[in-house]
């Protein structure tokens, strides 16, 4: 349920599945079929559609392109409209380096998105149109497709694209914490789109462009999480502010300060319990650690960093984490917070992905951020 298209790419190979076994069945029990997956033109004609389909996709996998094509090309022919040949033909072409032509087939795929097996599979394809105009530098198709792919779910989310000002001047005025508990809405076959988008503004110099795509991944990985957490506890509370967490998380604050403390010093240890390793005088130690950080300990403090944590003990929400690419998004949400003049929301990011062990790369960029902040300069997407 997470995958950002998985919801039918599970149907597609839960199809293909289906299919590739009644393809070994029909394999073992015609006459009419050998053992051999090339086949001459004049056997094409007897062949289910089914059949032929699935032999195009494995010639295709085979890099046998030209029996690909007829596979694909007797589709066309017997049917007249046959999306998904279509799009494979155009996936021929883009891999023999036409790519003229492998774009005038996925359009030829889009004007068939009627008749599509599965419905879903239009954003595949749309995406694949966008893969194509990146790598020709052809920005302004590019934008267009992705545009279209977001716009598409937007629209039937009314709700977040009214609420997407006052989301974002939430984030801007009140931080990350206040507009995961504000607001709440969930995306899926768009959140590739939104991400790309915003980094291409980013890139460009279009910072506001830039923002008001990337809150929407971050929007939705949390509110999808924190539902499923709910589910597991029903009790469980977005934690919003610093009290809270004392109260309830004193784990998570005193571990997340240790960590900061121990990168200006060589050692350093709050007082804890010896029987069960918890911190104590919890109040007297959090005056402490005021003493010992550069910013107040807010500052490297969050309810998203928190959950962050607990997202990443679940397998479910951690495919979700990384299909959602959600570090790099919020590094590039920072940035272009940055460029707008909003550099106390900015660093908040960065903090929590620089925080966060399994930011990898995005989490060394945040640092640097942070040591000496700057706003990106080219057009390097990626």
């Amino acid at each position: 349920m997470f995958c950002k298209r998985s919801f039918y790419r599970r149907d597609r190979k839960t199809l293909i599945l289906v299919l590739i076994l009644l393809l070994i069945t029909y394999s073992l029990n015609s006459q009419n079929v050998t053992g051999t997956v090339t086949a001459g033109i004049e056997k094409l004609d007897s062949m289910e559609s089914w059949l032929l389909f699935e032999k195009g996709l494995f010639t295709f996998n085979k890099r046998q392109y030209g029996e690909s094509l007829n596979f694909f090309n007797k589709l066309i022919e017997r049917h007249g409209v046959y999306p998904e040949a279509e799009y494979w033909i155009g996936r021929v072409f883009e891999q023999e380096g036409e790519y003229l032509l492998a774009e005038k087939q996925y359009r030829k795929a889009l004007e068939g998105e009627r008749v599509l097996l599965i419905p879903q599979e239009k954003f595949e394809i749309q995406y694949r149109l966008a893969e194509l105009y990146k790598y020709l530098e052809n920005y302004d198709s590019y934008k267009q497709v992705l545009n279209s792919i977001g716009t598409s779910e937007l629209e039937k989310n009314q709700l977040a694209l009214a609420n997407e000002n006052a989301a974002i001047n939430t984030l801007k005025k009140d931080g990350i914490d206040r507009m995961i508990l504000l607001f709440r809405h969930e995306f899926t076959y768009s959140i590739e789109a939104f991400n790309q988008l915003g980094i291409y503004y980013y890139k460009t110099g279009e910072y506001k462009m830039a923002t008001s795509k990337l809150v929407y991944p971050i929007l939705s990985l949390y509110s999808i999480a924190i539902d499923f957490l709910r589910k597991l506890d029903p009790e469980f509370v977005y934690p919003e502010n610093i009290d809270v967490l004392l109260e309830n998380h004193t784990d998570y604050v005193f571990h997340t300060l240790e960590n900061v403390i121990l990168r200006r010093h060589q050692s350093f240890s709050f007082e804890r319990d010896l029987d069960s390793m918890a911190v104590i005088n919890v109040e007297e130690q959090y005056e402490k650690a005021k003493t010992l950080l550069p910013d107040d300990p807010e500052f490297y403090l969050s309810g998203a960093s928190y959950c962050l944590e607990l997202f990443n003990r679940e397998p479910s929400i951690r495919e979700l984490i990384e299909e959602y690419n959600i570090y790099r998004t919020m590094y590039y949400l920072g940035a272009s917070l940055y460029a707008e003049g909003y550099s106390e929301a900015a660093f908040r990011l960065w903090e929590i992905v620089y925080n966060e062990s399994n930011s990898n790369m995005w989490g060394k960029k945040s640092y640097e951020q942070l040591i000496d902040p700057k706003v990106e300069i080219g057009l390097t997407i990626f």
